[in-house]
């Protein structure tokens, strides 16, 4: 279980049509998975644990904090790294309720963290009771369940973009109006030629001779 099968679970359930199985008493089951992947950020529970090896002294079975300001500012890095890893195993398949979704990893890290003793919580609240810590942990992780059950419900509900048919485009309006007749163009007149093989006849006038008297 990890932040980054958390978004390939998701991933999956979008590219998902919607069916009995998914939509039913079936989805159950496969929320089960999803809680379970979205609480338990192994990613950032490894890298916590590697820290605290280099930040803390363990002397008679008693672990001692010696570098609370680098845990410190572990603390607020891992929980950003871990809505990193969502985001990034979300990529390109982003939508609103990710903006929810990508919340749960963080806050699971920092209730695991308020669970067990000396851990990078206790550098950015030390004076916290440790009953208190972990009666706020429990409920947190309840709560957190509910939503990630809830969110993967939701997953389920999208419907592929490939499995939608197509918008009608509506027809494109034409003019009803004719189009205008184009000028006519007037040509010059000229006489026609001759035809071809023939010798124009010389024009004779016909003035008779006048006869003396």
């Amino acid at each position: 279980m990890s932040t980054l099968a958390y978004a390939n679970l998701t991933n999956r359930r979008d590219l998902t049509v919607p069916t009995a199985a998914t939509t039913g008493q079936n989805a159950a089951k496969n929320n089960w998975v999803d809680m379970l992947a979205s609480l338990v950020p192994a990613e950032v529970l490894v890298v916590h644990a590697a820290l605290l090896s280099i930040t803390t002294t363990t002397v008679n079975a008693v672990t001692t904090i010696t570098a609370p300001g680098t845990l410190y500012w572990c603390f607020w890095g891992l929980i950003a790294l871990s809505m990193i890893l969502y985001a990034s195993g979300r990529a390109g398949a982003w939508n609103r309720w990710d903006l929810l979704r990508v919340c749960i990893p963080p806050l699971a890290f920092v209730a695991w963290t308020m669970i067990q003793k000396t851990t990078a919580f206790d550098a950015v609240c030390p004076s916290l009771p440790a009953a208190t810590r972990t009666a706020i942990a429990l409920f947190a992780a309840i709560l957190l369940g509910i939503a990630a059950n809830a969110l993967s419900y939701k997953a389920d509900q999208n419907v592929p973009a490939s499995s939608t048919p197509p918008a009608l485009t509506a027809p494109t309006a034409t003019s009803s109006k004719s189009p205008s007749p184009a000028a006519p163009t007037t040509a010059a007149s000229f006489p026609a030629p001759p035809p071809t093989g023939s010798s124009p006849t010389p024009s004779t006038s016909s003035v008779s001779p006048s006869t003396p008297s």
